[in-house]
């Protein structure tokens, strides 16, 4: 009976504190929101930050196409105080993954920033990175996992001076991973 207490009260404090609600945007833009709303929606957000005083850095959206089914849309844009590339990504016209590149030495300020919005990870792990000068460095890789979005935040992404975060809706990742499997990634 004690065990079984202690086991039942384990399970739901470990709920409780490792518990992930999944966002339902990223900044106000909704899951699943069309490019064209999802433009406008930044311009407006950008002006009335800008009448409110606040720095505003982007000066446009950049667009691309990168594949039959996916749109790119990426700006510059402070988060948390912060210089910050924002990249959107749309399958099928639907807002699907947000990724943030941003200088590694500011890496602890955005990892205090997704600890506040998303609360504690619920997984925590390392990766060892060679630096370009053959350093050998190892970097933090910290994951939110949901039902219907993943967060990924690793501390070196591309270098020893680059950081990057990544938020993905299940759907959008069935898709990276299917192209994968296909070789078309």
């Amino acid at each position: 009976m004690i065990v079984q207490l202690a086991i039942g009260l384990l399970l739901l404090f470990t709920t409780r504190v490792f518990a992930f609600e999944d966002p339902k945007d990223f900044r106000g833009l909704a899951w699943g929101i069309s490019r064209e709303a999802a433009e406008a929606t930044i311009h407006d957000q950008g002006e009335k930050r800008r009448q409110a005083g606040e720095i505003v850095i982007f000066a446009d959206i950049k667009k691309r196409f990168e594949t039959e089914r996916v749109w790119v849309m990426f700006y510059e844009e402070y988060i948390g105080g912060i210089k910050t590339l924002i990249i959107l990504r749309f399958l099928d016209d639907k807002l699907g993954q947000v990724s943030l590149s941003f200088l590694s030495k500011d890496f602890s300020s955005m990892l205090g920033a997704f600890e506040t919005r998303y609360g504690k990870p619920t997984k925590i792990s390392s990766k060892d990175f060679t630096s370009g000068l053959g350093a050998r460095i190892t970097g933090q890789e910290l994951n939110w996992d949901g039902k219907k979005t993943m967060i990924h935040l690793s501390q070196y992404a591309t270098s020893s001076k680059d950081s990057s975060a990544h938020i993905t809706t299940v759907d959008h990742m069935k898709y990276v991973l299917a192209q994968k499997r296909a070789g078309d990634l």
